[in-house]
Parts: structure tokens; C-alpha cells; sequence
């Protein structure tokens, strides 16, 4: 996740490629507080605080970016768990 200097939370996701060291900013584009990578589907999921006023979300992404779907949370989701069966 990328930040700033100053903020409680976090910003855009940005992708690193760990061999040619490139980086594309803002890969996914928002604001976000958590991010997590789904093991067996390689889906990304980030969490929206939505500044602590409302409840927030949850969105998760394809590899590629695009989004899969997303749905409402609590207010300030600050953490991803996942069961594994």
C-alpha cells in the first residue's frame, strides 16, 4: 500500500515485479487501510475505512486489477483473515 507523510492510512496499491525490480503506482487506485493476497486465488483484498465516519468495505481484485466484487464491513475494517479448510 502506498501512504503519505502524515496519514492514518493508506492510499493506492502499488505493484512491485520482484525480478526487473518495476514498479506500477497506483495499480489499484483508492485509498486503502489493510491489504491481503488470498493464497489459492491469488485475489487481492484491501479494506476502505472510509475515514472512520461510516461503516467500510471490502474489495477484492483479479490478479490483473480489475475488480471481482466487494461488500460492506464495520466501520474502521482494519485486518483480513482467511480460513482455510
Amino acid at each position: 500500500l502506498g501512504g503519505f507523510l502524515g496519514g492514518n492510512y493508506g492510499g493506492p496499491v502499488h505493484r512491485v515485479n520482484p525480478l526487473t525490480k518495476q514498479v506500477t503506482q497506483n495499480f489499484i487506485a483508492g485509498t486503502f487501510y489493510t491489504i491481503a493476497l488470498e493464497d489459492s486465488t491469488q485475489d487481492i483484498y484491501v479494506t476502505d475505512v472510509k475515514q472512520y465516519t461510516a461503516d467500510g468495505d471490502v474489495q477484492i481484485y483479479k490478479q490483473d486489477g480489475t475488480l471481482k466484487k466487494f461488500f460492506l464491513a464495520q466501520k474502521g475494517p482494519g485486518s483480513i483473515v482467511f480460513k482455510k479448510r
